[in-house]
């Protein structure tokens, strides 16, 4: 059973967290504004899964300009390529290489590791209302890319370039402080010669 007090109908409902569906009593309480939920919520989701590929090709690394967010709207970043596991994944790898092949236009990869750790952070309350989650958790995954630079073209309208980055520049080049952070303290050994 989940309870909630205090929560407004709108931030439960837009977009729908909690489903009227999965309630089985709602108390209003007018006079101290507070709303109590009550039912079985477990099925629902707080944390976005996602994955991203720290794709490499000998001591260059492929970053892909994004111009749009999730949202469609103007982003303008350098990143690994990365996105939201779907349902259709069959698992986490599977879902990394989708990713990669939707950004760069090729599946030239090959895995090598996933990464023990996570690139973890909340969402703004603006996020949260549109996407639904409260958080986000990144599975990073160490991706050799096996083809030339011919074969990397933009496959998605997220995405307007691409570029091979020397190691000695990829942290400046990312945008994200997050993934950059993540990269300097999980990834040294990327750096190694």
């Amino acid at each position: 059973m989940a309870y909630f007090r205090g929560d407004s109908l709108e931030k439960l409902w837009s977009p729908p967290l909690i489903q009227p569906t999965a309630l089985n009593k709602i108390v209003i309480d007018d006079t101290g504004f507070n709303i109590e939920l009550h039912g079985d919520i477990s099925h629902y989701q707080t944390v976005r899964n996602a994955v991203g590929a720290i794709a490499y090709q000998g001591n260059k690394f492929i970053l892909v300009h994004k111009i749009l967010n999730t949202f469609g709207e103007s982003s303008g970043v350098w990143d690994f390529p990365k996105g939201g596991v779907e349902a259709g994944d069959l698992g986490l790898e599977d879902a990394v290489i989708r990713e990669s092949i939707e950004e760069t236009g090729t599946d030239k990869y090959v895995i090598k590791q996933e990464l023990s750790e996570k690139i973890a952070f909340n969402f703004n309350e603006d996020i949260r209302k549109r996407m639904g989650y409260e958080r986000q958790e990144t599975t990073m995954f160490l991706v050799e890319f096996i083809g030339n630079q011919n074969d990397l073209k933009p496959n998605d309208k997220e995405i307007d370039e691409l570029m091979l980055v020397e190691s000695e520049n990829l942290l400046k080049k990312l945008s994200h402080k997050e993934t950059a952070a993540y990269v300097q303290e999980h990834c040294q050994f990327l750096f190694e010669s």
